[in-house]
């Protein structure tokens, strides 16, 4: 664990002293905003169709209609 400590702070280092941006750590309570689900292949399709004829990607399409049914404001771009 030591080593991968390590191997943190000379990355860190190294991309300060290069002018790179170094993200700022994040609790692993706080949600990254990506998440894996499975899905019946015919569900997956079916969304795609659907965002297909919207004219938008599957991923704006899934996040709409899931902040659709949790009532989450969603902007034109398919985010909060």
């Amino acid at each position: 664990m030591e080593s991968v400590r390590d191997g943190m702070r000379g990355w860190v280092s190294v991309a300060l002293e290069d002018g790179l941006a170094v993200p700022s750590p994040v609790s692993p309570a706080l949600s990254s905003g990506r998440f894996l689900v499975r899905l019946p292949r015919g569900l997956h399709a079916e969304l795609g169709r659907r965002a297909a004829a919207e004219g938008v990607s599957l991923n704006q399409f899934v996040v709409a209609t899931l902040a659709g049914a949790v009532s989450w404001p969603v902007g034109s771009n398919g985010r909060p």
